[in-house]
């Protein structure tokens, strides 16, 4: 008789998306479904210099909303928790100043 078990496997639980049809409540190899756990292909950043610049673009992002949606800088660098002259460093970098 095939039941429904959420159950652990190595200590991991099993999520109940991936709810399996298993004899027993011991969840083996040939109980999972392979097609759930592919890795999912990303069109993100592939090489060190393009992680770079994406992080880059990023921390300028921040910057720029934190600047524009407060009062002050000294506002701004406590919504970042980064210093006033780290603030001031990013803001000069980025042109921000």
């Amino acid at each position: 008789m095939l039941k429904i078990c959420v159950s652990t496997c190595h200590g991991y639980t099993i999520p109940p998306r991936h709810l399996i049809a298993c004899n027993d409540n011991i969840v083996r190899a040939e109980d999972l479904d392979a097609r759930l756990y592919k890795k999912k292909v990303t069109n993100g950043p592939k090489t060190l210099e393009e992680i770079d610049n994406y992080l880059e673009g990023i921390k300028m992002q921040m910057v720029s909303d934190a600047i524009s949606s407060t009062s002050s800088k000294a506002e701004a660098a406590r919504k970042l928790d980064i210093p006033p002259n780290r603030l001031h460093y990013f803001a000069v970098k980025y042109g921000l100043e």
